[in-house]
């Protein structure tokens, strides 16, 4: 990238323009012509103003109700370790479990066949993974939108893979 030079100019990729000549922005940067990223600001700006019209308050308290009851009930699923506490205060509502015999993408998979879409893998943890001597989790994340009824969904769900496709 360092021996390229621009193939089209304008908008982004510009660093300085002067009457003797211009400079370019470094790396990828300076293969982005064109229009900055008008859409995505446009888009910030309505959800901004959309969350403006919420509680944060009132919304961490419903997504940690809803972690909290979930981690709680898929606790007690033969096999199933959750990871991180979603009762605690400064929680995020998210919910990150392990199967001791089904592994993390498997589990998402017949997950996803249910309907409910869960992260796995190492989260960017990969230290945390380490310690907890994990290769990786799952994730449900909870927010304004979930209800205890999609709650109690998953649980069932999982509640139905686990004993499925379990070892046990």
């Amino acid at each position: 990238m360092e021996q390229m030079a621009p193939f089209m100019t304008g908008g982004s990729m510009i660093k300085t323009v002067s009457v003797e000549g211009s400079t370019f922005q470094e790396g990828h940067a300076m293969l982005e012509t064109g229009t900055p990223r008008i859409a995505e600001a446009i888009g910030w700006g309505a959800a901004v103003e959309w969350l403006d019209r919420h509680d944060m308050k009132e919304i961490h308290s419903h997504i940690n109700r809803i972690a909290s009851w979930t981690a709680e009930q898929i606790s007690e699923i033969d096999g199933i370790t959750v990871y991180g506490d979603p009762t605690r205060g400064d929680s995020s509502g998210a919910v990150s479990f392990l199967h001791e015999s089904i592994q993390s993408q498997d589990l998402a998979l017949l997950l996803d066949e249910g309907g409910f879409a869960v992260r796995t893998g190492h989260h960017c943890a990969q230290p945390l993974m380490d310690a907890l001597g994990v290769p990786s989790t799952n994730r449900a994340s909870f927010w304004l939108y979930n209800t205890m009824d999609e709650a109690e969904a998953f649980v069932e769900h999982l509640r139905y893979v686990v004993d499925r496709f379990s070892d046990k």
